[in-house]
Order: structure tokens, then sequence, then C-alpha cells
């Protein structure tokens, strides 16, 4: 049986890090790889045999080869052995020929099929505002949503809800949030969002959910739910409303009157974990990231005309497996920072062959911009699972 002991976990990561210098070299590498738009490769070919009626796309923050790896030695639950869709995603930015992406320039590059700069949000490389695909899918009768375990004012939830040049300008996003026509946003962020809060009288059309077991009125236009002054508690502390019951909450709104939707979901924290190497609390986010996966594929499986994909923005951390003492695993990582590593992209129902390939992230920006944009030609009834 895999299990994990924690304990043991965090002392070899401790070990490591106390007994091993991490090392690199220096490639004088001037090309930026492969041309992603070339009509010479497939990365620009959209497969438009099947348009799902909605989408659920999950993005788990930092999360790499190395992530997943931990969670399939650490127990036997592993959500994504259910995806017969896989494939490989680039991340890089459009940054004077940088590798390594943050997490602005990459949600850039999902919600709007277009790359951009470090800390850009769906903003170009001229600082031109983009339309995102949350503005699209408005014009298109979407309902919209947004779910996230850091103050959704943070990087990727902003990029499907606002236009910034500074992805710190927290404020300044949650003020543009507050006007945008996303129907339901929940995580955290109340500092973020302190001044409109303030003025609650200001926005009439808006439910203010103080608790995700209140009810949803939907006689209001818009629901805002934020549990947490900043990031929500982590996964290790016990985080309430777990992502998996925001998620249902999100879904049960957005599906009532059968219109097609939309949902973002950010697994934030993750990358969090990541950042400080710490290997134990990586182990608890990816269980929780597990639980929402196998939460959504359920939901998946009893609506196949939705589409569901699973990826991350970037890798943090270089985080890779090894053989600990006594059939433990021992985590190792290369930095405390972001990586340029390919990250997996999953996916299932109609429309998920799109994903099954090599792939950059601004493609997966394109076929959501294009699904947006069509109407579905197939019934429900007809979609296979994939």
């Amino acid at each position: 049986m895999k299990r994990i002991n924690f304990l043991l976990l965090t002392l070899c990561f401790f070990s490591y890090q106390c007994s091993h210098k991490v090392t690199g070299i220096n490639l004088d590498l001037k090309n930026k790889g492969l041309d992603l738009t070339s009509s010479s490769n497939n990365f620009n070919e959209i497969d438009s045999t099947e348009v799902p009626k909605s989408v659920i796309f999950i993005v788990a923050d930092g999360t790499g080869i190395g992530h997943y790896t931990t969670l399939y030695y650490g127990q036997n639950d592993f959500s994504f052995s259910k995806f017969l869709n896989i494939g490989l995603m680039s991340t890089h930015p459009d940054n004077n020929n940088q590798k390594v992406t943050d997490s602005a320039a990459a949600a850039t590059a999902f919600a709007t099929g277009q790359k951009t700069k470090n800390g850009y949000l769906s903003r170009d490389t001229d600082d031109r505002e983009v339309k995102h695909l949350f503005e699209k899918a408005n014009e298109n009768n979407f309902k919209t949503g947004i779910v996230a375990t850091s103050s959704i004012s943070h990087a990727t939830p902003a990029a499907f809800s606002s236009h910034v040049n500074d992805r710190n300008q927290y404020e300044k996003i949650a003020e543009q949030q507050s006007r945008s026509s996303v129907d339901i946003m929940l995580g955290g962020g109340k500092k973020d969002w302190r001044k409109i809060i303030s003025n609650k009288d200001l926005y009439p059309h808006i439910q203010w959910l103080d608790s995700i077991k209140v009810p949803i009125d939907h006689s209001k236009e818009r629901v805002v739910g934020l549990f947490s002054e900043e990031g929500m508690a982590s996964a290790a502390a016990g985080r309430s409303p777990t992502t998996t019951e925001m998620a249902k909450k999100a879904i049960r709104y957005l599906s009532k009157e059968d219109e097609r939707f939309f949902l973002m979901i950010e697994e934030s924290q993750i990358d969090w974990a990541s950042h400080s190497n710490d290997a134990g609390s990586i182990f608890k986010e990816m269980q929780s990231f597990n639980d929402l996966v196998n939460f959504c594929i359920s939901y998946q499986q009893e609506h196949p005309d939705v589409l569901l994909v699973v990826t991350s923005d970037h890798e943090t951390g270089g985080a890779a497996v090894h053989d600990g003492d006594k059939g433990h695993l021992d985590i190792r990582f290369t930095s405390f920072g972001h990586s340029a590593n390919f990250v997996p992209i999953w996916s299932m129902g109609p429309g998920s062959k799109n994903f099954a390939k090599m792939i950059d992230n601004s493609q997966v920006g394109k076929v959501f911009d294009y699904f947006v944009a069509t109407k579905p030609q197939i019934s429900s009834a007809k979609h296979k699972k994939s």
C-alpha cells in the first residue's frame, strides 16, 4: 500500500538541503524553441468535430511531474489515472527570451490565447488591453465563475476578470472585478476588496457571501464570496470551505438554468508550498487537488456535454521524487522558484482531443476561445466519455 510518512518525508527534505548543493550549467541558447504557431506542426490545429456545452478548467498552480509523482506514491487514490487524454504543455512567456513564466503571463495565455510579459494580466506586450475569455463568454451568453484558494484578485483569477500591467495592483484588480460580468467568484481576498465591501450599497446587484452555507439569492445578478482576509487557510491547516466545497457551490449556481457555463478553478497553494520547498504541505495541497478532480470527474461523467481540462500555469521548485530510507519518499528540489519544465494537461469530454498532444499554453487559450464562440454541434446524448 502506498502511504506517506510526513515526518520522515520532511526530515528527508531537510537532510537533503543540508547535505546537497544544487548546481547548474549556464547554456547560451539564443533561440526561443519551437515556433508554436507554425503551420508545420499541430499546435495551431483545432479539432472542431466536438464542441462542449460547458467547460470546467482547473489550474493547479505550480504543479509539475514531481508533484503528481509525490501524490501517486503517497496514497492509493490517484484521480488522474481516470483521464485517457493526456498531453504536455509548454509555459514560457513573451518576455525577453525568458523561458520561465510567472502566473500572470501564464494565466493571460489561457485567458486570451496570447503570450505576454511576466506581470501583465490580459494585456499584450505593448501594454494594450486584450479582451479575455470571460468577456467573450459573456457576449456569447455563457455564465462564468471563478474559484481560488488564494485571494481572488491574485494573478490567475485576475487574468479572467481584469486588465492591468502589474499583477500586484490588487485593489485595482478588485475594483475591475467588482465591475466585471463574472457571475460568481469564491475564494479569499477581503483585504483587497476592503474599499468595495465598505460601499456595498453601491453594488445592490451582488450577493455577498460570508459563509459557503448561505443559500444563493437568484434574484441577484452576481455572487461574491470572500472567506478570508488574504489567501485561504492551507489544506494542512484545515481550509474551510474546501476547494471542492467552493467548486460544488459554483457549479450548482452556474448550471441551475441549464445555460452554458465556463468555470475556472485555481488550486492556488501547491505553488506556495513549493516556493517553500515544503514537501509535507505539497502533499496536503495535492490531496485537496485530488479531491477536487475526483468531484469534477464525477460531475463530467454525469454531464457528458461538459469538457473538463486540468493543468498548471507552470512548475515550481523543480520537485523530484527519490527513494528515502525504509521505502519512504525523499522529495528534492532544485530551487525555491518557478521552472520552465513542461507540465501535464489532462482532459475528458467533448473537445478533449485538442489537448492530448504537445501543446503551448497560448494554444489552450485559443481552443477555449473557439469553444466559447461556437455552439455545440453534437447533442449531449451523443457525446462519448473520453
